[in-house]
C-alpha cells in the first residue's frame, strides 16, 4: 500500500495545491493507493505512515523549482524543539528512533505564487500541479517502486 498525503489550506490560495493533488489521485481510485488530506503533519501519522510500503507527500513551497519530486534521505539524528515545526525529515528520524524503522518518504513539491487567503490557485501553479498529478501517477504505477 502506498500512501499519499496532500498537505496544505485550500482556504490560502496556492497553499491548497497538495489537497489539489491528493484529491485528483483519490478521485482515480488507484488501486494500492491510499490518500490522506491534512493542513500540516502531526506526529500522530508516524504510526499511519509505517504501515505504508512508501509514503508521497505533496505540499506547496515558496522557493525552488516550479515543480520538483525527490526521495527523501535514511533519517538522520534531529532535536524536536517544537511540534509546529515537524517536517518530513524530523518525522522520518522519529519513526527510526521509535520504532527503528524506516518510512520510505517522497516529496513532490509544487512552488506556489500567492499565499493570501482565497480558494483560487494561481493558472501557473495548477499547471505544475497537472504536471505533478502525470508523475505521481506514474511512479505509483511503476514496478520500479515496489
Amino acid at each position: 500500500m502506498i500512501g499519499v498525503v496532500g498537505i496544505g489550506n485550500p482556504l490560502r490560495c496556492d497553499d491548497g495545491v497538495g489537497p489539489y493533488i491528493a484529491s485528483a489521485i483519490d478521485d482515480m481510485h488507484l488501486s494500492g493507493v491510499e490518500v490522506m488530506i491534512t493542513q500540516q503533519l502531526h506526529l500522530e501519522f508516524i504510526d499511519k505512515f509505517l504501515q505504508y510500503d512508501k509514503v508521497v507527500i505533496v505540499d506547496a513551497c515558496v522557493t525552488g523549482c516550479d515543480f520538483d519530486f525527490y526521495p527523501i534521505k535514511k533519517a538522520q539524528e534531529r532535536r524536536v524543539a517544537s511540534s509546529h515545526h515537524l517536517d518530513v525529515n524530523l518525522l522520518s528520524d522519529l519513526a527510526k528512533r521509535l520504532y527503528g524503522k524506516e518510512i520510505d518518504l517522497y516529496i513532490c513539491s509544487v512552488r506556489g505564487e500567492n499565499f493570501e487567503i482565497g480558494e483560487v490557485v494561481s493558472t501557473k501553479v495548477l499547471a505544475c500541479a497537472q504536471k505533478a498529478i502525470e508523475v505521481i501517477c506514474a511512479f505509483l504505477r511503476s514496478k520500479d517502486h515496489a
